[in-house]
């Protein structure tokens, strides 16, 4: 009865989640990619300070897993408990943590698109109250070859980086959430981990790039009224 074996269509990793979300009656949610594990105590460790602090998110520590055997342990936090106040401090993926359910309330992960999991910063951390890290260790993420990460760099499909990007940043403000020097400084991080996303495409892709996030910029200038004039040299 604890456990619901749900069978659909390939959606995607963001597919599987929002159907994860939909089905989901606990107060928490927790996300697991298929090829990483969770470690001994780590959900124990992330619920019992989600409920002693009343926590809208909580972060735990994580260890990479290599095939040949090497591990390297990467604590959250050197304190007993952080709370988390600036956008930055929360790291962008979705697993290692648990989620208060009610986050999700009318927010689905974007389906279709690698590096969804933008949604932590521009939408979730915005959405929660309280939101700590701790230094256990809680989840165990295998170092795979062939995953997104390592193999994306030559990918078109890495252009979704930009995609996303552009597509939350307009859910952040359609939520009614400000665009404040604190999102704006996020935002700068976003664009550079989108050149170092399409770093090796072919030139053209690579200015087009280039221009679409000069008018991103341009959009978030104006959200924030900064009056100013920029010149483009291609």
């Amino acid at each position: 009865q604890c456990i619901k074996i749900i069978e659909q269509k390939n959606k995607g990793f963001s597919g599987a989640r929002n159907t994860g979300i939909d089905f989901a009656t606990g107060e928490y949610l927790m996300f697991l990619d298929s090829d990483d594990i969770i470690l001994p105590n780590g959900i124990n460790s992330l619920l019992s300070y989600a409920y002693q602090f009343e926590a809208d998110i909580v972060e735990g520590g994580f260890e990479t897993l290599y095939s040949d055997g090497i591990s390297r342990k990467f604590p959250s936090s050197s304190e007993i408990v952080k709370p988390l106040i600036a956008l930055g401090n929360l790291h962008g993926y979705l697993w290692g943590k648990v989620y208060k359910r009610e986050l999700f309330d009318g927010i689905r992960l974007p389906e279709g698109y690698w590096f969804e999991d933008s949604l932590n910063a521009h939408i979730l951390f915005c959405k929660c109250k309280k939101c700590y890290q701790i230094p256990e260790l809680v989840y165990g993420y295998f170092q795979n070859d062939k995953s997104i990460t390592h193999t994306s760099k030559k990918a078109k499909k890495s252009i979704d980086s930009l995609y996303i990007t552009e597509s939350l940043i307009k859910d952040h403000l359609s939520l009614g959430f400000e665009i404040t020097q604190e999102y704006y400084e996020y935002f700068l991080r976003m664009v550079k981990l989108t050149y170092v996303r399409t770093r090796e495409l072919d030139e053209d892709i690579r200015k087009a790039i280039f221009v679409y996030q000069c008018k991103l910029f341009c959009y978030i200038c104006l959200s924030m009224q900064i009056i100013f004039i920029y010149i483009l040299f291609l």
